[in-house]
C-alpha cells in the first residue's frame, strides 16, 4: 500500500504536476508570503526550506504507512517543536 501511495504522489498524471510538487509549491508560496509580509527576511532560502519541509512531511507519512502505531500528528508536532523553529530562527524579522 505504501508503494502505491508513493507512486501516486511522485508520478504526475495527465501532464499535470505530481502531488509532491504541488504540496512543495504550496509550502513555497506560504513561505514567500511570509517574506512578502516581512515576517521572514528577504534572504530566506524559500525554495530550500520548502523542499526540506515537504520531504519531512512525506517522511512522516511514509513512517506512518509502515508503522501504524506512529501518530503522524504527534510526529509533526514533535518536528515543529524541535526542528522548525531552529530552521526558521535565522530568518525571522525581529
Amino acid at each position: 500500500m505504501v508503494r502505491s501511495w508513493l507512486r501516486f504522489i511522485l508520478d504526475p498524471s495527465n501532464g499535470q504536476i505530481g502531488k509532491f510538487e504541488n504540496d512543495r509549491r504550496g509550502i513555497e508560496r506560504l513561505l514567500q508570503g511570509l517574506v512578502d509580509h516581512q515576517r521572514l527576511t528577504a534572504s530566506t532560502p524559500v525554495a530550500t526550506i520548502a523542499n526540506l519541509l515537504t520531504v519531512e512531511l512525506y517522511g512522516i507519512l511514509v513512517a506512518w504507512g509502515v508503522d501504524d502505531q506512529a501518530s503522524p500528528e504527534q510526529r509533526l508536532r514533535d518536528y515543529c517543536d524541535v526542528a522548525l523553529g531552529s530552521m526558521l530562527a535565522p530568518y525571522l524579522v525581529k
